[in-house]
């Protein structure tokens, strides 16, 4: 079966929303989330001061010129993936800090998932440097050093929609 591609959005709007809505279920009901900000209004204030702070922040970052928008952006996803990468550094050295606790048969197991945990780690800095290398090359944009063809080519024939 072929889904048109009004079908393809929908579908994803609809599991867009019903991933919403059991997060606000659990939230509300498995969690107690409203509780947890009722017993203390300091907590309330803090999520109120966050969401204005990063409100004004990105406010000011949208009105800066275009190329310091992009340099700031990718100054900051720089940051994240140093953050990331420094994050999971500090998450294998707590695997093999494990083997004071755990029991000897434990050791492979804890090994193993070491491993496969550093594979995903390199997987995801690699591809955070990949993407900072790649856009810093070409000038910010990904796909900006073929602007100039693409504006100029022309589009490709279009089929009628009664072959479709």
């Amino acid at each position: 079966m072929r889904f048109g591609h009004h079908t393809r959005i929908l579908a994803v709007l609809v599991i867009i929303a019903l991933a919403g809505l059991w997060s606000l279920y659990d939230w509300l009901f498995v969690t107690a989330g409203p509780a947890y900000f009722a017993a203390d209004w300091r907590r309330a204030m803090l999520v109120a001061a966050v969401s204005i702070f990063g409100g004004l922040v990105v406010f000011a970052v949208m009105n800066l010129p275009e190329a310091s928008r992009r340099w700031v952006i990718r100054s900051v996803f720089a940051g994240l993936v140093i953050v990331a990468l420094a994050g999971c550094c500090v998450s294998i050295w707590g695997f093999f800090q494990l083997r004071e606790v755990a029991p000897p048969g434990a050791m492979l197991f804890l090994r193993i998932v070491a491993g496969i945990y550093l594979g995903l780690c390199l997987l995801i800095g690699g591809a955070g440097i990949w993407y900072l290398r790649l856009t810093w090359r070409v000038g910010g944009d990904a796909g900006q050093a073929n602007h100039s063809r693409q504006a100029t080519a022309a589009p490709p024939p279009r089929r009628p929609s009664s072959m479709i």
